[in-house]
């Protein structure tokens, strides 16, 4: 409950209900919890002139769905590791709040801090998440995350409220993934606006919330209790203002039915973006966590080693994703599919600012759009003040985004949704107004001419000044890029493998083909590829290594050379304590075979051998771990 006088609150407390024990939460400072509240002592609560406000603690959180597969292509985590390989979550640290995940997990190996202390059992579902999110990827290539050389902490989710902000901060923690929902519920309450007032207090810190595996539900209660499959957010936390929350698509972009629908109880943007988790939201929010890990590394190797505002982690993010489900925001997959490539190149690239307003004060921006651009597209996020319980608008301070072109005087405002509580005005396409709802708003213009354009930021209401803010912006990028095979690519002979690609250009078909190693040949795979599907299953033959080209009405683009081989199974052949013996088998067209051993963090090369058997001796035992690769053309 939220109270309005702690003094006066205590004294009542003590005469009044001396058996319920009373404790305080650190922020908001007027917020406390009680045990031993009986059906009885209610009224009299609710009667207390001191209570502002009750909600219901300690509700049973559950995890939003264990992971039965994951993709690191479809929101482009592996074309950015492939690109920037460096980039992979050093010195960052993420903390997984639901129940502990196994830090004895390789996946995890010497990267695991020490958090609260817990009896609980690990949990299976905690500890996928940890996977997507930064897992090292020693297991298999499926135990590969977004950021996986980041540090790990597990988190309890059996208390609802934000976890302590310093210690988080004091454990280098800049990312806190919340995989786990509860009932859906539509108001702003006590979680809610403790989040809100979390994120301002810790302006650094990003939380990622699963939107909820509850898309095909009816609210019971708010303002859109009835209306089927809309407003089924699963916990009022995830209301706040000031954080993400991201639903589910398939690996086409598509979002899946079971993920939880916005708007939010006031009819804001919710969820905010949506990722893969084609099981559910629970790994999406993984790997939006596991990117936001990435763009704050980015950030830090750009201005010197200090973090982002989290305001303009969420900018950036919003801003580079594509575009999926209706044009432009609606309330199913928010601002897009989530795109860590263009997160990242949007930082590496400098394309965003970061300033404050205050009432009827206005911050101007200068941005050249070069020729030929497909689309300018730019972002305005800001953390806002916590609102109070129960408010039937969150929004406190209200800032307005504004594009102006000087040389034709053109203005464009932000994309609104109708929010209007009835099935039809919820599906309608957004509109260009003011926003005074959302604390994010977006603007864009598709094939914008070639020249200067301002920024304009205004304090349209700001009573809790003055307000930072974030800008991104972007101009996207025409023509063809590979998504999968990449560098370091395998592909298995005889099974059928899922090619990927993305175009932006007009719609279109192409030629795939493919050439083996050592051949000069190019030999047709489809002779008609529609572009604009952005895939195709091709069934690779037996092949030591082979490399695809699509050939375009206006190019035509190459993959990088990829492997084809079965899965090497490496065996035991016996294990003594002076020796073991390793065997696998003979991959065609290998020269050799790098074996590796896990270390203190990580697999490392330990020998090479042109055989495919390997006696390891007492002094390499104790790495207790081994993997092995065929070399296939140096490779």
């Amino acid at each position: 409950m939220s109270v309005q006088s702690a003094a006066e609150f205590n004294a009542w407390m003590r005469l009044q209900l001396p058996s319920v024990r009373v404790s305080r939460h650190a922020a908001p400072g007027d917020t406390y919890t009680l045990d031993g509240v009986k059906a009885p002592h209610l009224a009299k609560l609710l009667a207390c002139p001191w209570v502002t406000f009750v909600d219901v603690p300690s509700r049973r959180a559950r995890e939003e769905r264990p992971l039965d597969n994951s993709d690191l292509v479809t929101n482009t985590i592996a074309p950015l590791h492939a690109r920037f390989p460096s980039l992979a979550g050093q010195g960052m640290t993420v903390s997984v709040k639901e129940r502990p995940f196994d830090p004895t997990d390789i996946d995890f190996r010497g990267r695991v801090a020490v958090g609260e202390s817990t009896t609980q059992a690990v949990s299976a579902h905690a500890t996928a998440m940890a996977t997507l999110i930064a897992g090292g990827g020693n297991s298999a290539p499926s135990g590969k995350g977004a950021a996986w050389q980041a540090g790990l902490i597990s988190a309890d989710f059996s208390e609802l409220m934000p976890d302590d902000g310093g210690r988080l901060t004091q454990m280098g923690v800049s990312v806190q993934n919340h995989s786990y929902g509860v009932a859906i519920e539509n108001y702003y309450g006590l979680e809610t606006r403790a989040y809100d007032a979390h994120a301002t207090r810790y302006p650094q810190l990003v939380h990622v919330f699963s939107s909820g595996n509850d898309g095909v539900k009816t609210s019971p209660s708010g303002r859109y209790a009835g209306l089927a499959g809309v407003a089924n957010i699963t916990g009022q936390f995830k209301m706040s203002k000031n954080t993400l929350s991201v639903g589910a698509t398939d690996s086409r972009g598509n979002v899946v039915p079971l993920s939880s629908r916005g708007p939010a109880y006031d009819g804001r943007v919710k969820p905010e973006l949506v990722a893969y988790g084609a099981d559910g939201s629970s790994d999406a929010a993984a790997l939006v966590s596991g990117m936001s890990l990435l763009v704050q590394q980015a950030y830090k190797e750009q201005l010197g080693g200090i973090l982002p505002p989290a305001a303009l982690v969420k900018a950036v993010l919003l801003n580079s994703a594509n575009d999926t489900g209706r044009p432009a925001i609606d309330f199913e997959s928010g601002y897009g599919q989530a795109d860590a490539l263009g997160a990242v190149q949007t930082i590496r690239e400098r394309r965003f600012y970061t300033n404050s307003v205050t009432q009827n004060a206005e911050r101007v921006f200068t941005i050249t759009v070069p020729a030929g651009s497909p689309e300018l597209k730019i972002t305005l996020a800001w953390h806002d003040a916590a609102a109070a319980p129960d408010a039937a608008q969150a929004l406190i301070n209200d800032l307005d985004l504004e594009l102006f072109r000087p040389a034709t005087k053109q203005r464009w405002k932000p994309w609104v949704l109708s929010h209007f509580p009835h099935l039809d005005s919820l599906t309608l396409p957004a509109r260009r107004r003011p926003d005074h709802l959302n604390n994010v708003e977006q603007i864009t213009v598709v094939a914008p001419a070639a020249g200067v354009y301002e920024l304009h930021v205004r304090g349209f209401s700001v009573p809790q000044g003055p307000q930072a803010f974030s800008v991104a912006y972007e101009f996207g990028e025409t023509g063809f890029a590979w998504l999968n095979p990449l560098a370091g690519s395998t592909f298995n002979p005889g099974t059928p493998q899922e090619l990927r690609w993305q175009w932006v250009g007009a719609a279109t078909t192409a030629r795939l083909e493919y050439q083996p190693a050592g051949s000069t040949a190019w030999q047709v795979v489809t002779p008609t590829v529609e572009l604009k599907a952005g895939f195709t299953t091709w069934t690779p033959p037996s092949a030591a290594a082979a490399q695809l080209r699509m050939v375009t009405p206006t190019g035509v683009y190459l993959s990088e050379t990829f492997t084809i081989h079965a899965p090497l199974s490496l065996q035991v052949g016996y294990a003594c304590p002076e020796e073991a013996l390793l065997h696998w088998s003979a991959v065609p067209g290998a020269t050799e075979y790098q074996l590796y051993s896990l270390s203190a963090t990580g697999l490392q090369p330990l020998r090479r051998t042109r055989d495919t058997v390997a006696v390891l001796p007492a002094t390499e035992l104790p790495f207790r771990y081994f993997a092995v690769a065929p070399v296939l053309g140096a490779k």
